[in-house]
């Protein structure tokens, strides 16, 4: 026969093996092992342990899912700021009230492209760059809330001494406020983990799994 049964078992193998043509992936050779064939004990087939290299990025570490979670928050947040700040209901001649809606409209803007971003790196992207962008999206999110706090508090100030005013209009106030003081905190955190990730791991190649490879 031109072909024995362990050679066709060979070139089986061979054509099944997993194919690494991901730019962002490399096997690292390890140690060699070997068993014993089932059908002839004066038979050993060979295996070189492999140890599979991705390029760095948050999917195969423990803030995969913290980062997730904060983004998705900052989306939520900063939608209800956006049909706040585009529809302002209520007190229209009142300029310290317009100006909160202003204010909320540009930090929810910013906060969408912030959370778009952050879900972007955690899920796919795993550019230098893309960190770099995130971390001052974030930065620029944190301002933009801080200042919807300030806004916001002018106007509980202002509201305070109007002489027509409502509890539910109070407590939404409140409420708003304290949003705002959210918003900042999630971008804030996000911020501090995107600088701890960056400093405590590599930028090149982390392993992500293994694989055993006959010859």
């Amino acid at each position: 026969m031109p072909f024995s049964l362990c050679a066709l078992r060979n070139l089986s193998m061979g054509l099944l093996r997993p194919s690494f043509q991901e730019p962002n992936a490399r096997l690292m050779p390890g140690p060699v092992t070997s068993e014993e064939e089932e059908e002839s004990s004066s038979e050993r087939r060979r295996y070189k342990a492999y140890t599979v290299m991705q390029k760095a990025g948050f999917q195969h570490t423990e803030y995969a899912q913290i980062m997730v979670h904060l983004c998705r928050a900052e989306l939520f947040i900063s939608l209800i700021f956006l049909a706040h700040g585009t529809t302002c209901p209520g007190y229209p001649n009142e300029a310290e009230y317009q100006s909160t809606c202003h204010m909320n409209t540009v930090s929810a803007i910013v906060g969408l492209i912030t959370g778009a971003l952050g879900l972007g790196a955690v899920h796919r992207y795993r550019w230098r760059t893309m960190l770099i962008l995130w971390l001052v999206f974030c930065i620029m999110s944190s301002v933009g809330s801080l200042l919807a706090v300030i806004t916001t508090g002018i106007w509980l100030d202002h509201y305070s001494k109007m002489k027509v005013r409502t509890g539910l209009g109070n407590g939404l106030s409140g409420f708003m406020l304290l949003g705002s003081v959210a918003f900042g905190v999630c971008f804030i955190l996000t911020a501090v983990m995107i600088c701890h990730y960056w400093n405590s791991h590599s930028t090149g190649y982390q392993p992500v799994g293994k694989i055993a490879v006959g010859f």
